[in-house]
């Protein structure tokens, strides 16, 4: 299983696997209810910030961030101002058709295991939703733009721009 690392800026916090996250977000619930179409179990991101922040309290800025930064394993960023995540949920699991509990202990034997998908509904995009998460950054910038940005970032090494072109 992939690990997922959490920052605060550029300062490491936590890395843990998407079953840990879950097992210690309060509020589950089926991503169909904020986002249509859409199918698996998640929990709401920000009932499991509070609990996160609350483990991590000495380590953390007080209050909250300003933006929510998030990394996909195939280098998708987004970038998401706070403000924008009252209905945001992280999908955890793919759910079985006998899937029903609030609970994930509950529902192990009906779940399978996922790579984290943020999904972030009504934002300025009319439904963000980020793949195969694999870095959560948690930003206190409050002079960052007040609109989503997200896109798939290009990384380009010394060694790409110094090779010569045949």
């Amino acid at each position: 299983m992939a690990v997922l690392r959490i920052y605060s800026e550029d300062r490491l916090i936590e890395e843990a696997s998407s079953s840990q996250l879950a097992q210690e977000a309060p509020q589950h619930l089926d991503i169909s209810q904020r986002v249509e179409g859409a199918q698996g179990r998640a929990f709401d991101l920000l009932t499991w910030f509070t609990v996160f922040h609350a483990k991590h309290a000495s380590e953390l800025p007080s209050g909250n961030p300003t933006h929510l930064q998030v990394n996909a394993a195939d280098e998708f960023q987004a970038v998401i101002p706070w403000e924008q995540l009252q209905e945001a949920a992280m999908k955890y699991a793919e759910s079985s058709a006998n899937a029903s509990s609030d609970a994930p202990e509950a529902e192990n034997s009906a779940v399978t295991d996922t790579p984290l998908r943020l999904y972030v509904p009504h934002g300025s995009s009319e439904c963000l939703n980020v793949k195969r998460v694999i870095r959560i950054t948690f930003l206190y910038k409050p002079e960052r733009d007040e609109t989503a940005t997200y896109g798939f970032r290009n990384v380009v090494t010394v060694e790409d721009l110094n090779r010569k072109k045949p």
